[in-house]
C-alpha cells in the first residue's frame, strides 16, 4: 500500500475520534458555564475560583462623606452548593446546613456581618473581597435577616435573609441582569462554530479521500482483470 493510501486510511479512523473530542468539549460544563465570572480566591484556601455578581446591596456613607460604599454579594453557598437567590433575595437552609457567603467592599476595611442573634468581622482584601463562614445551628424555623456594617459606622446593609426549615434546593444563582448561565453561553458560541465547521470539514476531507482511494483501487483492479 502506497504512503498516500496509507495517509488516507488514517485520516478514515482519526476523524470519528476528533469528533468525539468535539462532543465531549462541547458538552462540558465549563463550556456551558461561561457566563461572564470575576475572579477572586479564597480568603482561606487561597485557590483561585469564580463566581458570578449576584447583587449589590444598598450603598451607606461614611462620617457623612458623600461616598457610598456598596457591598456586594458575589457568591452564596449552601452545603459547597451555590444555591439561588430569589428576588426577595432569600437563601432557603436547613438544620446544621453550612453557608458561605463572599463579596465585595472598600479595600481592607472590617466588615461585621449580623444574623440571628450573632455576629462575625471579617477583614476585606486589598481588592475588596470578603468571605464568611457559618452554620445553621440554634436557629428555629423562622426568617433570619444577613445585614452588614463597616466597622466605625452606624448604618446596617441588608444583604440576603436566611429562610430556615423549609428545606428547598436549587441549583444555580439568578444573575441581578436575568441573564442565566446558559443564555451567557448561546450568547458567546461563536468559537464553538468554528470549532464545528473545522471538525465537519475534515470529516468531509477524510470521507471524501477515502471514497477516492477506494474508487481508485477498484478502476486499478478492473484493468488488471
Amino acid at each position: 500500500m502506497s504512503n498516500i493510501s496509507k495517509l488516507i486510511q488514517a485520516m478514515k479512523k482519526i476523524h470519528l475520534f476528533q469528533l468525539l473530542i468535539f462532543l465531549v468539549i462541547f458538552l462540558s460544563p465549563s463550556a456551558i458555564q461561561s457566563a461572564d465570572f470575576d475572579r477572586y480566591k479564597d480568603s482561606e484556601t487561597e485557590s483561585p475560583y469564580y463566581a458570578p455578581i449576584l447583587f449589590q446591596a444598598y450603598g451607606q456613607k461614611i462620617n457623612g462623606a458623600t461616598e457610598e460604599i456598596q457591598f456586594t454579594v458575589t457568591s452564596v453557598s449552601v452545603n459547597n452548593e451555590i444555591v439561588e437567590i430569589t428576588e426577595n433575595k432569600d437563601i432557603y437552609v436547613a438544620k446544621d446546613d453550612a453557608v458561605r457567603i463572599a463579596g465585595k467592599a472598600e479595600p481592607k476595611s472590617n466588615v461585621i456581618v449580623y444574623y440571628s442573634d450573632k455576629k462575625i468581622i471579617v477583614t476585606t482584601r486589598e481588592n475588596g473581597d470578603w468571605i464568611v463562614l457559618f452554620s445553621i445551628t440554634n436557629m428555629n424555623e423562622s426568617k433570619y435577616p444577613v445585614t452588614a456594617q463597616l466597622e466605625n459606622t452606624k448604618k446596617t446593609t441588608p444583604l440576603i435573609t436566611l429562610v430556615v426549615g423549609t428545606g428547598k434546593k436549587v441549583i444555580q444563582p439568578i444573575l441581578d441582569t436575568g441573564v442565566s448561565q446558559e443564555s451567557s453561553f448561546f450568547e458567546n458560541k461563536g468559537e464553538y462554530i468554528a470549532f464545528i465547521f473545522v471538525i465537519l470539514f475534515a470529516t468531509a476531507l477524510g470521507w471524501f479521500l477515502g471514497s477516492y482511494s477506494e474508487k481508485k483501487k477498484l478502476n486499478k483492479n478492473k484493468r488488471i482483470k
